[in-house]
């Protein structure tokens, strides 16, 4: 090899490409994967000959040389910079020296060496033989030629062995630059030891960039291991699901608690086959050898709280090198630490390259009691560090640095019409509208549109708001029955000629009894398969055609509807039909909704088109409603905090509730990830937001499954280790 190395870096050794190829490789032209070898190649013989031609008459004949005190494995010596005339600026540390020593017998002997340093009168040469300094009669200097031969190497050797390109198992990754900078800096961990945050926005592609980088990671790094989670079980099972189109089952294992065996009819046939719940159901002592699984498999999906048992299991701490953390926004920070702390903690080092996926700008934590809602309990570890520190965006390019963070900004899901106003409020207009007009664009044109160019409804209803006996969630029957009306038009007559199915609707309601009495509505008319549910539900999710009721009327208060992100979360569910039912002068008293309803009455989208109120305005950027992508600017809103779950609650504690709280007692939960009950102490363990019951209580503790409090206690006291990663980060330290 080094014998053709040499022969190609001769004299004019370029000659040998075309005129054009040295032309463009000069014009410096894009390289490409089909151009790289030949471009910087023919780029690296040109700067070797540009060198060596500097050099051709740099020499000094009859040198007078001063040898040094002898030198640890070589000898030195020194010239004077008077000797080298026109020479002294070109010689440097590093360039290369041809002695020629006149021999007795008449001959000339060459030896070469370097250039070891250059002060201010002497050059120093150091040499690996002795020789007699006094009969040397040529020194000459030329460029080393080794440094360019090694980078010709390299670059040879990357096609002769074809190192591991980036092939994507989703090729439209290719056109999305965004999806495709996170996953390479993700999978090349740029980031590290700060995690590596991926804020994707509603209908981007987030949860499709998590599998392509877990599969990526699969077949670029064979010998590590992947753990992924989420908050919730719905998102880890979707993130399942995601990974199998690209990974086999054999290496994929998806970590069920046993308290979920009970919904296992709602789990996906395939995530089920690589789950623990098969063998859970007949081995009731399976927990060890679900510890001892883990071990077999390449990449392991579970929720935050199942991940705490790993920190009781036999599992080395650095058994996994990457953590991916997804739907991040919606946990509390601790939950986000257990799996950090827990796994990817050795030490007071961080081992593991952390991911943090999710969007800052929808629902957050779900915090059960409302003065906790004022504390930094309620803001996840995601929004706490974005835009703060190496996350923050460059105040003079106002771009995120991507070897930290990536927004994506792709929108696949939504026509642009209703993507329209929450990008202008939350995401400073950056989203583009980018879904396939197959997807988006087939009820435009609805004979039940108001503007049959916006497939957009705003119905106003004046109902009433009704408490039941046994509970104090609302419901309100006139927007139940409007949304049925709509369900009933669309199940009998379709739109625009295209026949739905029942689980193409989805029907959003923030609170639990109005979720309770749709569902009776529609199971009496055998449309069981039309999903209701609150917003936390959906958040992560879409569906074609989603409906709203907002059940608040006859006051100025509207509630949790007033925090921006389920607002956010709520309008961006929908691909190509959006029906919000609710009690307009209510709704418009919120600056929020009154934004929304001020973009309906503009696009003449409120039915019915009669009413005439003042309301706050908000431009529509009507070109981009035609267009498959469009830059959108408005304002931002504010971040507002709201609750999530994860808390224990002794049941002295409970002291307002009108009956037992029992596990039902699920703010929308019908047949969700929200999970109540009891542990063996008695205490209620409660995972979702209760039916709007007075909770009192003096004893709150964090109900961590599979730990002691002990082990909770170790977790807290070695946070700070993440903390301090996150937000006073050491700059990447670790080779791309």
């Amino acid at each position: 090899m080094k014998s053709d190395l040499n022969s190609q870096f001769g004299r004019d050794s370029y000659e040998e490409y075309s005129h054009a190829e040295v032309d463009n490789a000069k014009r410096g032209l894009p390289l490409t994967v089909a151009n790289y070898k030949l471009r910087l190649g023919i780029l690296n013989k040109l700067e070797y000959e540009h060198v060596a031609k500097e050099f051709r008459d740099c020499f000094v004949l009859c040198p007078k040389l001063v040898p040094m005190p002898e030198h640890v494995m070589g000898f030195k010596y020194q010239i004077s910079k008077q000797q080298l005339g026109h020479c002294t600026g070109r010689v440097k540390e590093g360039v290369g020296v041809r002695v020629s020593i006149a021999c007795h017998n008449g001959d000339t002997k060459e030896l070469s060496g370097i250039v070891d340093g250059v002060d201010a009168a002497n050059v120093i040469i150091y040499m690996v033989k002795e020789f007699e300094y006094y009969n040397v009669i040529r020194l000459d200097f030329f460029a080393q030629r080794s440094t360019f031969q090694m980078e010709y190497q390299a670059l040879d050797c990357r096609s002769t062995h074809n190192c591991p390109m980036f092939e994507w198992f989703c090729p439209s990754v290719a056109s999305n630059p965004e999806q495709a900078q996170a996953i390479r800096n993700i999978v090349n961990q740029t980031s590290f030891p700060a995690p590596y945050v991926l804020f994707g926005p509603p209908g981007t592609g987030k949860t499709s960039t998590l599998a392509e980088a877990i599969g990526q990671i699969y077949k670029l790094r064979p010998s590590v291991n992947v753990l992924a989670v989420a908050a919730s079980n719905s998102v880890t099972n979707e993130l399942t699901s995601r990974v199998l189109e690209i990974i086999p089952k054999k290496d994929v294992y998806r970590i069920f608690a046993r308290s979920y065996a009970r919904k296992i009819k709602y789990i996906d046939r395939d995530v089920l086959d690589v789950s623990n719940l098969r063998s859970m159901i007949s081995d009731k002592k399976n927990k060890k050898k679900v510890h001892r699984d883990v071990k077999s498999y390449r990449v392991v999906l579970c929720t935050t709280s199942t991940a705490a048992q790993f920190v009781d299991a036999n599992i080395s701490r650095n058994h996994f090198s990457y953590i991916f953390i997804d739907e991040c926004g919606f946990a509390k920070e601790i939950s986000s630490l257990v799996p950090i702390m827990g796994i990817g903690v050795h030490d007071s080092e961080i081992t593991a390259s952390i991911v943090l996926a999710g969007d800052p700008k929808q629902l957050g934590p779900v915090i059960l009691c409302d003065y906790l809602n004022e504390t930094s309990h309620s803001v996840s570890l995601l929004e706490r560090i974005t835009d703060k520190g190496l996350y923050a965006k460059n105040p003079l390019t106002r771009k995120y640095d991507p070897n930290v963070i990536t927004q994506l900004r792709n929108n696949f899901r939504s026509h642009p019409a209703l993507l329209e106003l929450p990008n202008r409020m939350f995401y400073a207009g950056q989203l583009r509208a980018k879904a396939s007009p197959d997807k988006t664009h087939w009820a435009v044109g609805w004979d039940r549109l108001p503007n049959r160019t916006v497939p957009l409804i705003f119905h106003h209803v004046v109902g009433e708001m009704k408490q039941d006996e046994n509970s104090s969630s609302m419901y309100n029957e006139q927007e139940a029955e409007q949304v049925l009306s709509y369900v009933e038009i669309i199940m009998n007559d379709g739109i625009c000629g295209k026949k739905l199915e029942q689980t193409a609707i989805g029907i959003i309601t923030p609170y639990a009894s109005q979720v309770r009495y749709l569902k009776d509505l529609l199971n009496m008319r055998g449309w069981k398969d039309i999903e209701v549910g609150s917003t936390e539900q959906y958040q992560g999710r879409e569906k074609p055609i989603m409906l709203m009721s907002t059940v608040r009327t006859g006051s100025k208060s509207v509630g949790f509807l007033a925090d921006p992100k389920r607002l956010n979360v709520s309008l961006t569910r929908a691909q190509a039909l959006m029906i919000v039912v609710g009690d307009l002068e209510t709704l418009r008293n919120n600056r929020h909704w009154a934004k929304f309803i001020g973009y309906c009455r503009q696009n003449n989208a409120v039915v019915p088109s009669v009413l005439e109120f003042p309301v706050e305005t908000v431009a529509l950027n009507t070109e981009s409603f035609n267009s498959s992508g469009s830059d959108m600017r408005a304002e931002t809103s504010n971040n507002t905090k709201t609750p999530e779950i994860d808390y224990t609650i002794l049941p002295n504690q409970i002291t307002a509730c009108t009956r037992p709280v029992e596990s039902g007692d699920l703010d929308a939960d019908t047949e969700s990830d929200s999970e109540s009950g009891s542990d063996s102490t008695g205490n209620v363990i409660v995972e979702a937001e209760l039916h709007n019951r007075t909770v009192e209580t003096t004893q709150i503790v964090p109900a961590v499954t599979g730990q002691d409090n002990g082990t909770l206690g170790v977790i807290l006291e070695i946070a700070n280790i993440i903390v301090g990663y996150v937000l006073w980060p050491r700059r990447p330290t670790r080779p791309i």
